[in-house]
């Protein structure tokens, strides 16, 4: 039997739901000590006694007592001589003992049967876990290409007009290897900026980029990055371009803060500005 078979018929061979022909397959697998069958056989194995030690235990009702005692008491025992036959009725003593039996293998089959779906159903809510995470992973991941890819044709258009201006931002020690860049044009009231290369945040934080204009310095949005400390932004509502002195990155609390706190991550001037 090949590993990928063996293994999807670990949690049946548990649970003794396997042909013979199927549990000697996984039995001559699993002698040849494969490792990930081994650990999921203890994984099925730590959960199937949880589960178990987890059941209440619970008698038949009176009903099916009363409905198997009619059974019981309608079989006979023929024994026949060389003379004659004869048959006689269960004693009581017999019908109690059958009732007993009846009794605990109804309820070692009910317990396992009990487990079975319990780990089955244990199992399926997993899966259907998982896949809602893969879901929402993939939805978000979806948005983000849909935003890059709008912020993306903002910033063709922004190069195909005369007069656009690209804004260098530098990385700030101890972060020199980061770096930005800002599109900006004398007529849009707002900028594609690219950063690159930044660090990861700590947890609870976050990054805030601002604008330095007429003196007053301004949040203009929080961020974080992707992988390789990518990230892609519109800012939106800027003033007048020619007004506008510097840029800066900064880390924050998650959420932004009316004037910057953190370090400085990221540092640009506006060549078009009043005062360069």
């Amino acid at each position: 039997m090949e590993h990928k078979e063996a293994y999807e018929l670990i949690d049946a061979y548990v649970f003794g739901a396997l042909s013979d022909a199927e549990y000697q397959a996984v039995e001559e697998h699993l002698h040849t000590k494969c490792s990930l069958c081994h650990a999921r056989l203890r994984e099925v194995g730590d959960v199937s006694l949880y589960l178990a030690q987890g059941l209440k235990e619970s008698s038949p009702s009176a009903g099916l007592k009363v409905s198997l005692m009619q059974q019981v008491s309608k079989t006979t025992v023929i024994s026949k001589t060389s003379d004659d036959s004869t048959s006689s009725n269960i004693s009581p003593t017999e019908t109690s003992s059958a009732w007993l039996k009846w009794s605990k293998a109804l309820t070692m089959t009910g317990a396992v049967a009990v487990v079975v779906l319990a780990f089955w159903n244990v199992t399926l809510n997993s899966k259907i876990s998982n896949l809602q995470n893969e879901l929402a992973n993939s939805s978000i991941k979806l948005d983000r290409l849909a935003d890059d890819n709008s912020i993306q044709n903002d910033a063709t258009i922004l190069l195909g007009k005369p007069c656009t201006r690209l804004v260098d931002l530098a990385g700030v020690e101890p972060n020199p290897q980061a770096f930005a860049k800002l599109f900006l044009h004398p007529d849009e009231d707002f900028g594609v900026f690219y950063a690159y290369k930044l660090p990861d945040v700590p947890e609870g934080r976050e990054y805030q980029a601002w604008i330095k204009h007429d003196s007053v310095t301004q949040s203009v949005g929080v961020f974080t990055v992707q992988n390789d400390g990518y990230a892609l932004l519109k800012f939106r509502g800027l003033p007048t371009v020619a007004s506008i002195d510097s840029f800066m990155v900064t880390i924050e609390p998650i959420g932004g803060v009316k004037e910057p706190t953190g370090m400085r991550y990221l540092l640009g001037y506006n060549t078009l500005s009043k005062i360069h």
